[in-house]
């Protein structure tokens, strides 16, 4: 006897098997795991892709369990994997959104090079976590915007040159509420500028582990 849960294993587990056996480049997985099945969940996103990332597989998972998401952007973070986000509208079709240039996910992938003391890992934490730290800025700037009537304003007005964290921080600063806000805006601005373009400088495990703090800190106060 047999759960639906477990039927439902047996049967991806003969799927992946035969996908793995004929070779093939990609497989399309539609909720894999059942929504909210803690038992199975950790075993797939830990276990399951792994192997089949090993094996040359390209694996597209579409599910409805924002857990799964998340410890898939998490785990999986050095992959540099895309999310997407499809909603359809009666009338409209279908609209897909890329979800993992969002904040969030941009953090998750930072997350496992964090705190780091080994060179190679230090200059990753520090590019992620400037983008990270751009990408934040331009979510205050644009959000400023709006609320003062600027229907139009987008993420994408700070590109190039204006996106930089130089041009950014002094924007941001005036919109921050805390007095302690600005100088871990600034921290963050002189604590990564050195990790980047090329630079044999970059910031320290704890510098980055400090980082991250500051920008999780700030993403809770202004998304």
């Amino acid at each position: 006897m047999l759960s639906y849960s477990q039927l439902q294993c047996l049967g991806l587990s003969l799927f992946l098997a035969r996908a793995v056996r004929e070779e093939t480049g990609f497989i399309v997985l539609d909720d894999p795991v059942l929504a909210g099945d803690d038992d199975h969940r950790p075993t797939f996103v830990n276990q399951v892709v792994p192997e089949l990332e090993k094996r040359g597989v390209q694996v597209i998972v579409m599910t409805q369990d924002q857990l799964m998401r998340s410890n898939m952007l998490d785990i999986h973070a050095h992959l540099k994997i895309d999310c997407f986000h499809l909603s359809h509208e009666p009338g409209s079709g279908t609209a897909v959104d890329k979800t993992s240039d969002d904040l969030e996910a941009m953090l998750a992938r930072a997350r496992p090079y964090v705190g780091n003391p080994n060179i190679e890992m230090r200059k990753s934490a520090a590019r992620l976590l400037r983008d990270a730290a751009e990408r934040l800025c331009k979510e205050i700037l644009v959000h400023g915007r709006r609320s003062k009537g600027e229907a139009d304003a987008t993420i994408s007005d700070y590109v190039n040159a204006k996106g930089t964290l130089g041009k950014l921080v002094p924007l941001v600063q005036p919109l921050l509420t805390k007095p302690d806000e600005p100088g871990k805006l600034v921290y963050i601005r002189k604590t990564l500028n050195p990790g980047g373009h090329d630079s044999p400088v970059y910031p320290s495990g704890q510098e980055t582990k400090a980082v991250f703090d500051h920008l999780n800190t700030l993403k809770k106060a202004y998304r």
